[in-house]
């Protein structure tokens, strides 16, 4: 039931050439080889992984640290995104697409930022909230426009982008202000890719895309993260696959074996019904959620089936602690090994996502609402 990790390492294309040249003048049999090693990706030394994680002695630790919400101001429905700076946690929300709500480190709601319109400091739709490398709040929501405000929530400025209307699926900022983008954007470079670096002052850097994916869905959830001058992506529904790359070239890629995710397969509808009858209770495919790297640690969060899903369905809405279970796990981005793993059943809904490093957002859902948790998670050795 497992097999080892692919943790490959991607020449560059100098090297290739050369090594190309070299070949086709010399015809040594050993050097096609290699070569042919070389193309495929040779895993690193030591790199073979199963099933099971590799540290005996690791385990992941979570702590509740604060709910977020109440059933009166600061209502906080389904979540979109969720950051905290100085002690503070900025929220959107579907519930208010229009506004930024405040938190305080006890989860006490403080005020809104923004307002719904489309004139400098109004949003549509928010899509995203990051930490800047300024220190200020960027906020990304569904016009052409991303709005920086200080943690008071003071305007500091707009900025125009080339996109807008366009679903985000992942955002993620650099230090020198370079914007990772998991979307579409209508550019002759751009078109058919699903992942971008763009710079306010030089515009797209690179887009990503593999090559038997150049023309799929581009919209698809893929969870984005920095490590120094490397970009991680993973794939959301399709499988379990985490890239490294770098100046948007493939340097390394993950795929672990894991039994309790399923590649992704549609179902089919119950006998005598169809797809949109919302009294069917669906299996939960596994997905990853998000991920996170830090201290040479890929953090993944990711959901499947709980035992109990086919019980989920309560009096017309889904018990979702009953209906997914959450998966954390935490691999040595050097060698690729699975370090720990844990499966979160009970404690709360899901975990979403990465809040900052060592944060967790998680979400409880209720029957009227939901409320978002941060958890402090860590890799104990």
């Amino acid at each position: 039931m497992s097999r080892a990790v692919d943790w490959t390492v991607r020449r560059p294309a100098a090297e290739l050439d050369s090594l190309l040249s070299l070949a086709s003048t010399t015809g040594l049999l050993s050097l096609r080889i290699a070569l042919a090693v070389l193309i495929l990706g040779a895993p690193q030394k030591g790199s073979a992984q199963q099933d099971e994680p590799t540290c005996a002695r690791c385990r992941i630790e979570l702590r509740r640290v604060v709910a977020i919400g109440d059933n009166n101001r600061g209502l906080v429905g389904e979540h979109v995104s969720t950051v905290e700076l100085d002690g503070r946690y900025y929220v959107s929300t579907v519930a208010s697409p229009d506004r930024i709500q405040v938190f305080d480190s006890d989860g006490s709601f403080l005020n809104y930022i923004g307002r719904r319109g489309e004139g400098p400091g109004e949003f549509l739709f928010i899509q995203d909230i990051e930490v800047g490398p300024d220190g200020n709040i960027w906020v990304f929501d569904d016009r052409p426009y991303i709005t920086v405000y200080q943690p008071d929530g003071t305007l500091v400025s707009t900025v125009q982008v080339p996109w807008g209307g366009l679903t985000l699926n992942g955002v993620e900022l650099l230090p020198d202000t370079t914007i990772l983008i998991n979307g579409v954007i209508p550019t002759p470079n751009g078109v058919g890719r699903w992942v971008h670096a763009w710079h306010p002052t030089s515009g797209i850097l690179w887009s990503l895309a593999d090559d038997q994916e150049l023309y799929r869905r581009n919209t698809e959830l893929r969870p984005l993260a920095v490590d120094g001058e490397g970009v991680w992506v993973a794939w959301g529904f399709d499988r379990y696959e985490v890239s490294r790359y770098v100046d948007g070239h493939l340097q390394r890629r993950l795929r672990p074996t894991r039994t309790w995710f399923e590649d992704y397969k549609v179902q089919p509808p119950p006998r005598g019904g169809s797809n949109d009858d919302m009294s069917v209770v669906w299996r939960p495919k596994a997905r990853i959620w998000d991920i996170h790297v830090t201290n040479n640690i890929l953090w993944v969060i990711g959901s499947t089936a709980d035992p109990r899903w086919r019980e989920s369905r309560v009096d017309g809405w889904y018990n979702a602690s009953r209906y997914i279970d959450s998966i954390i796990e935490a691999f040595d981005v050097r060698t690729g090994a699975l370090l720990a793993s844990r499966r979160v059943d009970d404690e709360v809904s899901f975990f979403e996502s990465f809040i900052d490093d060592g944060l967790l957002a998680g979400v409880e859902l209720y029957e009227y609402g939901a409320t978002v948790s941060v958890w402090e998670v860590n890799l104990v050795r």
